[in-house]
């Protein structure tokens, strides 16, 4: 006879290994080692318009904020971009030529060669062990002055647990506020949706059901093969992972990631330590370094001839003046120090099309200083896979710590922006009935992103366009009138110089005079 423990305690299924338990609070997911997460969804400052001193006060304001978060914290950076290809429809076009030509710009828009970046967030907290909890409880005592039950206990610090939580929730909500263009917490339907899309091929919002059943269990429904070939249904994927970083670092230093031709997920994931925490292990590392400056054969020569020789490992100094630089660093509380885990996600039907994918990721990253893995090569992709899991802690952690100075520029706290999603002026056909007017127009921005063009801020469009002679002001202008009768019952005005503008209102079967 066998033990049947010996195979039931192994994990078959996808959903023996998330971490996801329950919601427990609005936006706020319980997991089933006790740890709480929640999700933002932000936008940080687009290098191409921002200055070099912006994006340093924006890295210089995010390790403020991280270099405060101790033990059992950790958060994950989540950027996912996928294919662009929600062009609007052309049914209020009044004449056959507008329509064919803006037919035409969706015909290229669709092609799924443009791509989108969306930004997540994920706070943890992992509570005090149980044992410790336990032990403070057992000092709590009702207003009478009785022992609490050990059920009554045990409520009150999961309480406990949940108000501190909520309260440090808003403080990274107003932080975030205060610091990057968007931010948005996410809420129940936002969040489960969002944590399925990282475990699943389908795309497809998500509402919450039955509370009764564990989230590990209801979102999952794309299985998982390991091995050297790993699949995601029936997708093949790939993992690069940050292994190494390069002697310094500057701001949004992987920002070119946001510019890729690709779908991906690309996870930043920091387990933070305490003060106390991160002195310790670098002093550690400090010794370690410091004991290897002679090898084993000059410490035997000094031995035998009774006096030191001048022969040291130049790079064991380096790194032992480095760490003690670092323990400098800490305790000044200039910065936070904490484990780093980073990894690229790409999933594709064809393996062929896939490698070629993998080997422009490598190229961009190593290209900027940085060391990668292919996890996949080094048998290790599951293992990846569920590290980049929201909420997920456990697996696939590197331990070199990494300050949260490096973390602010090595995270994609930079973006590519797209342009609003539709009109903001109120004043527009559909924005009363919440079914809003489009954009003005469709266009591309950082080679692969779209560009979703409105002059309007409110119900104030104005603009103005200036290049040198020939750069295509008056074709620019000319599309920007044929694209705005979009609209429902648009009129078009022009007041033209030079005749640049005669050939739309001819083609719309509008009337000129001179």
């Amino acid at each position: 006879m066998q033990r049947l423990p010996k195979y039931s305690n192994e994990p078959t299924d996808i959903g023996d290994v998330l971490p996801w338990a329950y919601l427990v609070a609005h936006g706020v997911v319980l997991n089933r080692n006790a740890s709480l997460i929640t999700t933002l969804r932000f936008r940080g400052p687009d290098l191409d318009s921002a200055t070099k001193h912006e994006l340093i006060a924006v890295s210089a304001q995010m390790n403020n904020l991280f270099r405060r978060l101790g033990d059992g914290w950790y958060f994950q950076i989540d950027a996912q971009r996928a294919p662009s290809t929600n062009y609007p429809s052309g049914e209020h076009f009044p004449d056959p030529m507008s329509y064919l030509i803006d037919e035409e710009r969706r015909t290229i828009a669709e092609t799924g060669i443009h791509f989108e970046t969306t930004y997540y967030f994920t706070l943890g907290w992992l509570p005090p062990k149980a044992r410790e909890s336990t032990a403070r409880a057992w000092f709590f005592t009702d207003p009478d002055g009785q022992r609490k039950s050990a059920a009554n206990r045990d409520r009150q610090t999961i309480n406990d647990w949940l108000d501190k939580f909520l309260v440090e929730r808003v403080r990274l909500l107003e932080a975030f506020s205060a610091i990057l263009p968007e931010v948005h917490a996410l809420d129940d339907s936002e969040l489960l949706t969002y944590l399925h899309d990282t475990i699943s091929t389908k795309r497809h919002p998500v509402v919450p059901g039955d509370v009764s059943q564990e989230l590990c269990r209801v979102l999952p429904d794309t299985p998982l093969i390991g091995g050297k070939e790993p699949k995601l249904g029936k997708h093949h994927m790939g993992i690069i992972t940050v292994r190494q970083f390069p002697t310094q670092t500057t701001p949004g230093i992987l920002d070119r990631l946001n510019r890729m031709g690709m779908a991906y997920r690309w996870v930043t994931r920091w387990v933070a330590l305490d003060k106390a925490t991160a002195d310790k292990e670098m002093k550690k590392i400090q010794r370690e370094w410091f004991s290897g400056r002679k090898s084993f054969m000059v410490i035997l020569k000094e031995l035998l001839s009774k006096s030191e020789s001048a022969l040291e490992n130049p790079e064991a100094l380096a790194n032992a003046a480095d760490a003690n630089a670092a323990m400098q660093e800490i305790a000044a509380q200039a910065v936070g120090y904490g484990y780093f885990t980073q990894s690229l996600i790409v999933l594709d039907t064809d393996p062929r099309r896939l490698e070629t994918k993998l080997r422009a990721v490598e190229r961009e990253i190593n290209g900027l200083g940085f060391v990668t893995i292919d996890e996949a090569r080094d048998g290790n992709a599951i293992d990846a896979f569920l590290g980049a899991v929201p909420g997920n802690a456990q697996h696939n952690i590197r331990r070199p710590m990494v300050s949260t100075l490096n973390l602010a520029h090595a995270m994609p706290s930079s973006s590519v922006w797209a342009g609003p999603r539709y009109c903001q002026n109120d004043l527009f056909p559909g924005n009363a009935r919440l079914d809003h007017s489009p954009p003005h127009m469709f266009v591309v921005t950082g080679e692969t992103t779209p560009f979703r063009f409105s002059t309007y801020v409110g119900d104030v469009g104005h603009a103005m366009v200036i290049g040198p002679t020939g750069a295509g002001k008056s074709l620019f202008l000319n599309l920007a009138e044929t694209q705005f009768r979009r609209y429902e019952s648009a009129q078009v005005y022009i007041f033209d110089k030079g005749g640049s503008s005669r050939i739309p209102p001819t083609m719309w079967g509008g009337a000129s005079t001179t």
